[in-house]
């Protein structure tokens, strides 16, 4: 086994060697050359598909699909039964429970128990949330890493958003959460992922957006443009969401409705109304599947949380980072006046990290080259990255720390509390 400081050298020459190879041509880069990112991971609810997902999608009980994956199940689902590799199961999610518990999708009630004590829902409410933190519990007893997800409908975001009569449903065992609004552009959905983001129980939980991806084709038609246009409103909000704060990303995913995997060329179904929807992959949908794989091909960006704690010029630095998308530890790279120094991965233990985040490998110290100290000030960034960037990937980044230093001097802790 090759030992972590003989990694990280064998890492710092190779990194190196892309340096002096780029180096040319680094001062010609352009906003253009970083343009087309994106900030988020996409899927597609009911496909695998690998030239329009990150994640692939299986429901409980199939066949786990190869690589990381989204498991769709229902709230009285025994995960405990299964036999799935759960290092490679991304999320567990759940369709709109409440708004099923209480019947809604029969009745179509959109008003809120809460207000009437006797209303017989909220014993329907109590009892579905009884369940969904046991299953919560059970997903994060067999997997740390992976997130329990509850895709919410409209009505039930309402009464969670009630200023008189709030239900409790948006609850700290959630780790993703997202509402499914359709035929509408996103300006309509906004303030409803506006008014979770700034109510989530615990800092660590994400939003995933759940766009349609799909046209109405009868008997209230709806053409496949204006999906396909509406997508972009999502895109832009999440990759808005998660390019600042130093909890991004704050949107861990965008997730298209419906897909299903092609092999049934009109896919038939019924979302209400009696309109029959077509979704990305049936005939006709190329304008939505389009503009879908346009920002799937572009560029994506990872997202990472950390900071530098302490920095003493004579010997080391030394902090926190973790990657949000992943459990995979990250690099830590320093450049000092525009020069790699070289890097570290974070891996030391970090309960305090891991308490937070749910990733305990989280901490990073880095020995400066003795050949460094020259006395002089000058300026560092560090930056965290993936395992798999190369060099230049941090200028897509924004640094865990920006400052200048003079060698010879202590600093005291930079960044902020969790």
């Amino acid at each position: 086994m090759i030992s972590s400081s003989l990694q990280n050298c064998w890492r710092c020459l190779i990194r190196y060697v892309f340096l002096v190879c780029l180096c040319a041509s680094a001062a010609g880069l352009t906003t253009e050359a970083v343009a087309g990112q994106r900030r988020f991971q996409m899927a597609l609810w009911a496909s695998s598909n690998p030239d329009y997902v990150d994640l692939s999608w299986f429901g409980a009980g199939e066949p786990q699909p190869a690589g990381r994956s989204i498991l769709y199940i229902g709230p009285d689902t025994n995960v405990a039964a299964f036999s799935y590799d759960w290092s490679r199961i991304a999320a567990v999610a759940i369709d709109e429970p409440y708004w099923g518990a209480t019947g809604g999708p029969v009745t179509g009630d959109w008003s809120n128990p809460c207000w009437n004590p006797d209303d017989p829902r909220n014993a329907a409410v109590a009892s579905m949330g009884a369940s969904l933190a046991n299953v919560a519990a059970a997903v994060h007893s067999i997997s740390t890493t992976t997130r329990f997800w509850i895709n919410f409908s409209e009505p039930e975001v309402q009464w969670m958003m009630d200023y008189y009569c709030p239900l409790p449903l948006d609850q700290s065992y959630i780790d993703v959460i997202s509402l499914d609004k359709y035929n509408v552009p996103f300006s309509s959905v906004k303030p409803y992922y506006d008014w979770l983001a700034a109510y989530r129980p615990k800092n660590s939980q994400q939003l995933a957006l759940v766009p349609g991806t799909f046209y109405i084709e009868s008997p209230n038609y709806l053409d496949p443009y204006y999906p396909a246009s509406w997508l972009q409103g999502y895109f832009d909000y999440a990759n808005s969401m998660n390019s600042v704060g130093w909890d991004a990303p704050m949107v861990w995913l965008i997730a298209g409705w419906p897909a299903g995997d092609g092999s049934d060329p009109y896919y038939p179904g019924d979302i209400g109304g009696g309109n029959i929807w077509r979704g990305i992959f049936t005939p006709y949908a190329g304008q939505i599947a389009t503009a879908w794989r346009r920002q799937f091909l572009s560029q994506r960006v990872d997202n990472f949380a950390g900071v530098v704690e302490y920095l003493d010029p004579f010997s080391y630095v030394s902090g926190w980072a973790v990657d949000r998308m992943q459990e995979t530890p990250p690099y830590v790279d320093f450049w000092v006046d525009g020069q790699y120094w070289g890097g570290t991965i974070a891996t030391e233990s970090r309960p305090d990290v891991g308490a937070y985040y749910g990733i305990n490998q989280a901490g990073y110290t880095f020995w400066i080259p003795p050949w460094a100290n020259d006395g002089g000030c000058h300026h560092l960034d560090a930056y965290a990255v993936a395992p798999t960037a190369e060099v230049w990937n941090h200028l897509l980044l924004s640094p865990l720390v920006s400052t200048d230093f003079c060698f010879g001097y202590w600093y005291p802790p930079y960044g902020f509390p969790y």
